[in-house]
């Protein structure tokens, strides 16, 4: 779900308004999520695949989003057990 805020890049001064999630990247070892947000100049230039005019990341700890963390883990695990490679897993505790 996207969002708007307009945020002048600190370079040229040229406006972000229309902010949306690029990625979420979760690393279960080292038990952070890496989020990282876009701005674009228009819901228009998003929809028609232009870069960002500006990109935020932020590093957020499990501990502050343990949802997150168990949703990323319990999809992946369930998609991964899913292939055809893993046919008759073996689930260890």
């Amino acid at each position: 779900m996207a969002w708007i805020k307009e945020i002048a890049h600190e370079s040229h001064g040229a406006i972000a308004s229309y902010w949306e999630v690029v990625s979420v990247y979760y690393d279960h070892r080292r038990q952070l999520s890496q989020l990282e947000v876009g701005g674009w100049v228009s819901a228009e230039a998003y929809a028609n695949g232009l870069a960002p005019l500006l990109v935020k990341n932020w590093e957020i700890p499990s501990g502050l989003a343990p949802q997150l963390a168990a949703g990323a883990i319990a999809f992946v695990s369930g998609f991964a057990k899913q292939q055809p490679e893993f046919e008759g897993f073996e689930n260890v505790a």
